[in-house]
């Protein structure tokens, strides 16, 4: 298959992907349409085998999907969490949420570079205690869910169906070849919002506040394993050659929101929190083009945190414990007073 033909094909597949909530949806749907078994589809996807001419036409009328014009499909930018589309409930967010992973997913030979100020929402998606708590404190801020008003933090409050999405979220967001700048606050706000939760009596569980803890131990020591090993990997699983690779920065200059660029040759799509912790997405090239040269502009200023920085990763990972241990302390002075 030549160039051009090779990522006119994938180009078509990556937009027909956004009518799909999964990968497997739009395998089977295809295998329907053009009258091919799974191996087949799963072949033209990945390139191995070139559509014909027939297949392309049947797909694109089949889906109506113009072949001459990609701005049908393909909004510059938009803005999930809309008014016409906010959420509701806090299963509606993390719906939205596994369809733009699965989205990225879907391009050919995505990477991920991955900019924010605070500790990312995938790592708290293993972290069911800490990712309900930020759920809770979302629903009564961003999200405004008067279901919850009055209420101190509970487990019980948030839909149990949330934890089996996150699970599904983490194991495709760990699949990406990652770079992330971080920055030696990075877990300051979540340890503020658990120290004002107890001050302010929202979160008056200490067994909860325990877990929490625990969680943010747990968090810390797995971002050190992968930071050492150069690997991305779920939590529990042990690193391979072919994990995808993970580089670390540390980075003290100004960076106030969370950044994610999916970047491949095909295709490169910008996240950028609004109203955390909703997001614009946008594929203008000028807003890319600016994003990828503002990221690297802060890698080229930054540390690399890496098994080859041994002391300068020994010290950055201890600033972050003493950090924990510190918010710690002080919550336990406040139960005793």
């Amino acid at each position: 298959m030549d160039i051009s033909r090779e990522n006119f094909q994938a180009d078509f597949f990556l937009r027909l992907s956004r009518r799909f909530e999964s990968r497997t949806e739009m395998v089977s749907e295809i295998g329907e349409v053009l009258h091919v078994g799974r191996d087949a589809v799963y072949r033209r996807l990945r390139g191995d085998t070139a559509l014909s001419a027939q297949e392309l036409i049947n797909l694109s009328r089949h889906y109506k999907i113009k072949l001459d014009d990609k701005s049908v499909d393909l909004p510059q930018m938009y803005y999930p969490a809309g008014h016409e589309a906010r959420a509701t409930n806090e299963k509606d967010y993390f719906l939205s949420l596994e369809r733009q992973i699965l989205r990225a997913k879907a391009i050919p030979g995505a990477r991920v570079d991955y900019a924010t100020p605070e500790l990312p929402l995938f790592y708290e998606l293993y972290s069911p205690t800490l990712l309900a708590y930020k759920i809770y404190l979302f629903g009564l801020t961003t999200w405004n869910f008067q279901k919850w008003n009055g209420k101190n933090f509970s487990m019980d409050l948030i839909d149990p169906e949330i934890y089996k999405i996150a699970e599904r979220c983490m194991k495709v967001a760990h699949s990406f070849p990652t770079r992330e700048l971080w920055s030696i606050d990075i877990l300051d706000v979540t340890l503020r919002r658990i120290e004002h939760g107890v001050q302010t009596g929202y979160l008056n569980d200490s067994d909860l506040v325990a877990k929490m803890f625990r969680e943010m131990e747990a968090i810390v020591q797995h971002m050190e394993n992968m930071t050492r090993a150069g690997k991305r990997f779920i939590p529990g699983d042990d690193p391979t050659e072919n994990s995808p690779d993970f580089r670390v920065y540390h980075n003290e200059l100004s960076n106030t929101n969370s950044v994610i660029i999916v970047d491949s040759n095909l295709q490169s799509i910008v996240f950028s929190t609004l109203v955390t912790p909703n997001f614009l997405v946008t594929y203008d090239e000028r807003v890319v083009t600016q994003m990828k040269l503002w990221f690297n502009n802060l890698l080229d200023k930054a540390n690399v945190l890496s098994a080859d920085s041994a002391k300068y990763t020994t010290t950055y990972f201890h600033n972050l414990r003493r950090k924990v241990g510190n918010t710690k302390q002080r919550i336990e002075v406040m139960n005793v007073r």
